[in-house]
């Protein structure tokens, strides 16, 4: 059973890194009526397997090293990827993207850091919200370019369809898209000190050292694993 849910997460992270460049490639289409809507589906499905090969990682409450590179690999570059597609389309603005990438660059490079001294600082509550609020917000933005970037996107289309006098029924709605947008970039920024702020002792700690030459490592007994410590995030 534990080999199967560390199966089923590894093909969900699968799933993510093969679904970036079917995103990207639907959002730079623009003939086909129906290319912005179903990146937006695509999106929001492969977020949703973001939590879910989490779960069944954790089900068992063990993760394997393949697990973990690919989770990390895959929330990046299907992130990233669907991000550098939206400023090719004018859809996000380059400097909101600089923002977000470089937050999560930022942090990896921390994690990296605290990984060789033996660290482990797990994401806190508002990390957690952040990528939840990301996930919506992106697939938000992504429904209103369809509706109001253009001329030929499906939910423009229903939004003339059903349009009564000066009263728009989806105006409204895609209005959020947004102010969704700039709490997530708000939680990106706030998220990442909370996470800097509970790290900033490993660059006192320890004074940086020449590197030694690597030495070989002995493997471990069966059924130990090295010893870590596990920071607890403050928030």
């Amino acid at each position: 059973m534990l080999k199967a849910n560390l199966q089923i997460a590894n093909l969900l992270s699968w799933s993510r890194i093969l679904s970036t460049p079917i995103v990207m490639g639907l959002l730079m289409l623009t003939d086909w009526a129906s290319s912005y809507l179903i990146a937006a589906i695509i999106f929001a499905v492969a977020e949703i397997t973001d939590v879910l090969d989490g779960y069944f990682a954790r089900r068992q409450k063990k993760v394997s090293n393949l697990g973990i590179f690919l989770d990390l690999t895959a929330d990046k570059l299907f992130t990233a990827g669907v991000l550098v597609a939206m400023i090719e389309m004018n859809i996000i603005s380059s400097w909101l993207v600089a923002i977000i990438l470089g937050r999560e660059f930022l942090i990896t490079g921390v994690r990296t850091y605290a990984a060789s001294a033996g660290v482990v600082i797990p994401a806190g509550k508002w990390g957690k919200r952040k990528t939840v609020l990301t996930g919506v917000s992106l697939t938000w933005l992504i429904a209103w370019a369809d509706a109001a970037l253009r001329p030929n996107g499906i939910l423009k289309g229903l939004n003339d369809w059903v349009l009564t006098g000066d009263f728009q029924p989806f105006k409204w709605f895609f209005l959020l898209a947004w102010p969704l947008v700039y709490i997530m970039v708000f939680l990106t920024i706030f998220s990442g000190f909370l996470y800097m702020k509970d790290a900033a002792y490993l660059f006192n700690e320890r004074p940086m050292t020449p590197p030694s030459p690597p030495q070989p490592l002995e493997p471990l007994p069966p059924g130990e694993e090295k010893p870590v410590k596990v920071i607890q995030p403050s928030s």
